[in-house]
């Protein structure tokens, strides 16, 4: 029952100004499976688009949305020619749902999450309508080998990064990947963490091709490779003997034959000194 107060709230909410780009909040009033309709305590009602709702591809309105929900949503047309307002919680999502991973990880919260794709050397899930990396050393106690096979497989996860900067090679690395004619790698500064390099390349011309033209074109019989990121596993894989630095990603250590000294200590120099020595 409502009292006196709560129809005073009422009366001026309904008389606040509300711009294209505010982000509001309404109860869910009705569900189906095109759109959400909000109650937004103002002489219009508020109209979600599934489509605007979430990036998560698995996504589904009849079950995860429900009437009475509160939802965040930023306005992108105060008039959509019906007298409705034109909400989407993506765009909003874009700028909450950090906050919110940052509290998951400060709380070092457990959540259940649906793993999406295979991409290298890891897997993707989305997390409050944002998309997560999960790497192959993170999936179990032991170095994962084939992501393919972890495609729809519900696993527990804390977040232990949030970086809304690289997100912003998202769209990109999205766009790019599907191309044959590209070699694509997304992958960490494993000496500086907030950083994420996106390389863009010829699929003829890799650290991998390149051992095997050696191969093909010299006579080499015999070729060690030197690595840090996961970028240089193609490589190592055509390669007869792989040294990593101590510093590498675990991937890179995971799979060596050898290591040598950090990048600060010159470990590969180091280890071509000792090498030539003895020969």
């Amino acid at each position: 029952m409502e009292t006196m107060d709560d129809y005073k709230d009422e009366l001026e909410a309904s008389f606040r100004r509300i711009n294209e780009g505010d982000i509001i909040s309404g109860t869910v009033i009705d569900v189906n499976e095109e759109e959400v309709t909000l109650d937004l305590k103002y002489y219009a009602q508020g109209i979600i688009k599934v489509a605007d709702l979430s990036n998560d591809p698995d996504f589904n309105v009849l079950e995860q949305v429900h009437k009475g929900d509160v939802i965040e949503a930023t306005v992108v047309q105060k008039d959509d020619g019906a007298g409705n307002i034109v909400l989407s919680k993506k765009e909003a999502n874009d700028i909450l749902a950090w906050d919110k991973l940052k509290q998951m990880m400060e709380g070092e919260t457990t959540v259940k999450v649906r793993i999406q794709e295979s991409v290298p050397s890891g897997v993707v899930t989305y997390l409050e309508g944002i998309r997560a990396f999960i790497p192959a050393s993170q999936i179990t106690l032991d170095y994962v080998e084939d992501t393919d096979a972890w495609i729809g497989k519900e696993i527990e996860v804390r977040v232990i990064t949030v970086d809304a900067e690289k997100e912003k090679l998202v769209p990109l690395y999205d766009s790019l990947k599907e191309n044959e004619k590209l070699n694509i790698t997304y992958y960490y500064d494993v000496y500086d963490p907030k950083l994420w390099y996106l390389e863009v390349f010829s699929s003829v011309a890799s650290k991998e091709q390149g051992v095997r033209y050696l191969r093909e074109n010299y006579g080499f019989d015999f070729v060690t490779a030197f690595g840090d990121n996961t970028n240089d596993l193609p490589m190592f894989k055509a390669a007869d003997k792989r040294v990593a630095v101590k510093n590498a990603c675990k991937e890179v250590l995971e799979c060596c034959d050898e290591m040598t000294g950090t990048n600060e200590e010159d470990g590969v120099a180091e280890y071509l000194m000792k090498t030539f020595e003895r020969n």
